[in-house]
């Protein structure tokens, strides 16, 4: 009996002068994107990385099948990978002598590859100018957020045409106050077209920042149980059981289409925002067995004018107020907008109301509902004499209810009139 024992030989040293070589290069979609690519050869416990352009020789190789993994990466695909040998990837087929290319090929999702590209610039500015606090922007087309501080830019090219967005995280102090792109579009959707070069110029003002300090209103309300379902708050009645209690812990949102302001209410159910001039939309979020009463529309669109008005009838109580506490009545008077209520009914009520903890949590003060759409009233500064500082800690544009500084003076003075200042609101 005769046995055949055959051997191939692997490589390495000089022992077999006909080896073969194989060549992997990089091509990406956007053309030139230096995003880095790791590759896993079976000729080497090594790995290498490319990026778009690049290529790696292999060593001499003896004849053999080899393979090389691309490690994937997010937000890419490898849409080809062709040898010149006509060999697949995972089994390149290297003879004796031979040189064998492989050009692997990764696009970036959302990029067909065909038809011409346009380019989108981010550009940072800030009030005051020259402030080097760095804002951190997270964009559509990329996983991989970039920071821009005051004068700073960054430019993408090689964007397919289509629709994309930019993200900016708030920093504390901070508001963005302008979000202006070049060819009209919104921040939100940047509508990209072939060829075209779109600029969006964020600011960013910092609050108390001096002669640059673009100056804020509060907006205000409370969320509430509708136990009935009227759309009006049913508080203060004869038999206090009957009331309808206040909702805690609830998030609600202000927005003005390019910023939007997120806070939750308190004990109180109250919730407040502070913000620039402009038309700002409340919303709530409504929890999980619970439904809507109040508004009947989405939500409460303000327009915050940044003007206080009086009439006839108080401007003379004003000039008086002004005289006798001029610093306290500063205080005591802020532009205001509100209250912006929402009303909201358990989707079984059965138990809402009861005393065994299984309801809503009840508020220890109660705040009379405005129900009037079109024009919500002014704050009533009644027998309460207490003042809204500017912000709260750790709330950012908004929070819940703030500390009350007392004026005995004005106990006696402000309940003489309900109407001490009337709001202007469209």
């Amino acid at each position: 009996m005769t046995c055949v024992i055959t051997n191939t030989y692997n490589g390495g040293g000089n022992g077999d002068p006909d080896k073969g070589t194989i060549i992997i290069q990089k091509q990406t979609i956007p053309d030139g994107n230096q995003t880095l690519f790791t590759f896993n050869p079976s000729w080497s416990d090594v790995d290498f990385t490319l990026s778009d352009g690049g290529q790696s020789t292999s060593s001499k190789l003896a004849t053999g099948t080899y393979s090389v993994v691309e490690s994937p990466i997010t937000g890419w695909t490898q849409t080809s990978a062709v040898c010149s040998d006509g060999s697949p990837i995972n089994a390149i087929a290297l003879q004796s002598g031979e040189t064998v290319t492989c050009v692997v090929t990764n696009t970036l999702n959302g990029d067909t590859g065909g038809g011409e590209k346009g380019t989108i610039i981010i550009e940072k500015q800030t009030l005051p100018d020259g402030n080097q606090t760095v804002f951190t922007f997270n964009p559509s087309w990329s996983e991989v957020n970039f920071t821009l501080s005051d004068g700073g830019q960054h430019t993408q090219s090689g964007l397919a045409v289509g629709v994309y967005n930019v993200v900016e995280t708030l920093e504390t102090n901070w508001t963005q106050t302008s979000a202006v792109c070049s060819d009209g579009s919104p921040i939100t959707a940047i509508s990209l077209q072939a060829n075209e070069t779109v600029t969006c110029v964020i600011t960013n003002t910092l609050d108390g920042g001096g002669e640059n300090t673009v100056p804020k209103w509060l907006v205000f309300g409370y969320v509430w149980h509708d136990e009935n379902e009227n759309d009006a708050w049913d508080v203060e009645q004869p038999n206090p059981v009957d009331d309808e209690s206040d909702l805690d812990g609830w998030t609600v949102q202000i927005t003005n289409g390019g910023v939007t302001y997120s806070t939750t209410t308190d004990a109180s159910g109250y919730y407040y925002f502070y913000v620039p001039a402009g038309t700002w939309t409340i919303n709530e979020i409504i929890e999980e067995g619970w439904s809507k009463t109040f508004p009947n529309v989405n939500g409460h669109v303000v327009e915050v004018l940044g003007e206080v008005t009086f009439s006839e009838e108080t401007h003379f109580f004003a000039k008086l107020m002004d005289f006798v506490v001029p610093t306290a009545y500063a205080s005591v008077l802020p532009t205001t907008y509100g209250p912006y209520n929402f009303g909201n009914v358990q989707e079984d009520d059965s138990s809402s109301s009861g005393s065994d903890g299984s309801g809503p949590r009840r508020g220890s003060r109660r705040h009379s509902s405005n129900n009037n759409d079109d024009e919500p009233e002014g704050e009533v500064l009644g027998e309460s004499t207490s003042i809204m500082p500017i912000g709260a800690p750790n709330t950012g544009a908004g929070g819940t209810a703030p500390h009350a500084v007392q004026f005995p003076i004005l106990t006696a003075i402000l309940p003489l009139s309900t109407s001490v200042r009337k709001v202007k609101n469209g």
